[in-house]
């Protein structure tokens, strides 16, 4: 499991998580944020290795699938990056900074 897939993973259950079943939330959650082992959670189950592993196969499958379709997360890091550059290309205009300033917080 690479780091980036991890935080890949996690930004999209944040968008997303509300609409898994609470078994699918909580593997994920518990596998990439808790840094919980296949085994462990498969204890925390009551199910055995294999049905946790393909429970998060599942899971991850659905954020994409949820992903694909609505690109909420591709639209916020467009967003992000545009406030980001716009903050930094024109650092000396102050009203525009505080209009900026004001449209993160709404995104927020």
């Amino acid at each position: 499991m690479t780091i980036e897939k991890t935080n890949r993973l996690n930004i999209l259950t944040d968008f997303y998580g509300d609409l898994l079943n609470d078994k699918q939330r909580m593997v994920l959650q518990l596998y990439y944020s808790e840094d919980f082992s296949l085994s462990e959670i498969a204890e925390s189950l009551g199910s055995s290795k294999q049905a946790a592993s393909d429970l998060l196969k599942r899971s991850e499958k659905k954020l994409e699938k949820f992903e694909s379709v609505l690109g909420l997360a591709a639209k916020e890091a467009d967003r992000s990056k545009i406030l980001s550059d716009l903050f930094k290309n024109y650092s000396k205009d102050t009203e525009l900074l505080k209009q900026l300033d004001a449209l993160r917080r709404i995104d927020e």
